[in-house]
């Protein structure tokens, strides 16, 4: 997966996570108040997945914030904790697969498309997407 993907991942799934319980931990601490920050995480923060190796990497460092947050805090009787749900029929799935084939070129990654194709293929056995 490309670099500048894997950071616009983490990005989403890390930094603006982060960036808003430090705002809501500064008003807790202001205020004296014992609150709770909540993370929606994933069970991808607590396993690896072959080809979802970002998305795994990110919900850990999430995990690893959360963690860390919850120690640093604990004194100040603020709560932190995270929900990890799993996988729901949602479409991410197919999304997430589909968007590998957006930027996947076989000129340029070692993993080739047909290889992806048939480690995902019982995955998405009648899924939407695309055939090139």
């Amino acid at each position: 997966m490309p670099v500048d993907l894997v950071r616009r991942m983490f990005e989403t799934n890390v930094f603006s996570s982060l960036a808003i319980a430090q705002h809501v931990v500064r008003k807790f601490l202001e205020s004296k108040t014992r609150g709770r920050i909540l993370f929606v995480s994933s069970m991808g923060g607590m396993l690896t997945a072959y080809g979802f190796g970002a998305y795994c990497a990110s919900k850990h460092a999430l995990e690893g914030i959360a963690a860390t947050l919850r120690d640093e805090l604990a004194p100040s009787g603020i709560t932190v904790q995270t929900i990890n749900p799993g996988a729901y029929d949602t479409g991410f799935n197919d999304r997430i697969a589909d968007t590998t084939y957006h930027w996947h070129d076989d000129a340029v990654h070692l993993t080739k498309e047909r290889d992806i194709r048939a480690r995902f293929a019982p995955l998405l056995k009648g899924s939407s997407i695309r055939r090139r």
